[in-house]
């Protein structure tokens, strides 16, 4: 009975996989490492100078500031409920490494959390640094949050290059335990309907 009750967790977990490429507890930022300049709206400046993790990190070329972003529509998760986030039930978990290579150029991580029509509810920033540091923030998604926009300024302050650097950046939709609890016990339903088994 035990055997047959974890074979069934498991291919219910793999049918709300499929349901879409989105989950929570996931990191949704495409090319969070920088290795290629995909994923991200604005130029991506790669460097091998100073690294986190990989072959590249991201710096802010020569120019005196550059941004990249990326916006993730909050309905495209899958299981994403309104009814949850109206009361609270989601944290968005975010963050990245950032350094500096003589201490006077910064890298600043931003998340925004836009309403339906792309105007900014709040706006959170941390980075900063000298030697590669992780900087965290646990975020409660707002009520009226349509979508999410995560953002790396990069600033020169000093020299030529702009020299702020970026690298393993990250950003999860966590719902409570109650509301994911209540997703996979849907999934469940569906798998057993198709069965034609009774919960």
């Amino acid at each position: 009975m035990k055997h047959t009750w974890h074979l069934f967790i498991i291919g219910t977990l793999t049918t709300l996989s499929a349901q879409a490429s989105l989950t929570f507890n996931e990191n949704l930022i495409e090319n969070p490492g920088f290795e290629t300049t995909s994923g991200w709206n604005g130029s991506v400046y790669q460097t091998t100078a100073k690294v986190h993790s990989g072959t590249y990190a991201l710096y802010g070329g020569a120019n005196a500031a550059n941004t990249i972003s990326q916006t993730l529509t909050l309905s495209d998760i899958t299981g994403f409920s309104a009814t949850d986030q109206a009361n609270g039930n989601y944290t968005v978990e975010w963050g990245g490494w950032c350094a500096s290579y003589i201490s006077q150029d910064t890298s600043t991580l931003i998340l925004e959390q836009l309403d339906s029509g792309g105007e900014s509810l709040e706006t959170t920033q941390i980075g900063g640094g000298y030697n590669w540091t992780e900087y965290a923030e646990s975020t409660t998604l707002l009520p009226n949050t349509h979508s999410l926009r995560f953002s790396i300024l990069t600033e020169r302050n000093s020299g030529t290059n702009n020299d702020g650097y970026t690298d393993d950046v990250y950003m999860q939709v966590v719902p409570e335990p109650a509301s994911l609890a209540l997703i996979f016990l849907s999934g469940c339903g569906a798998l057993c309907i198709r069965r034609g088994l009774r919960l």
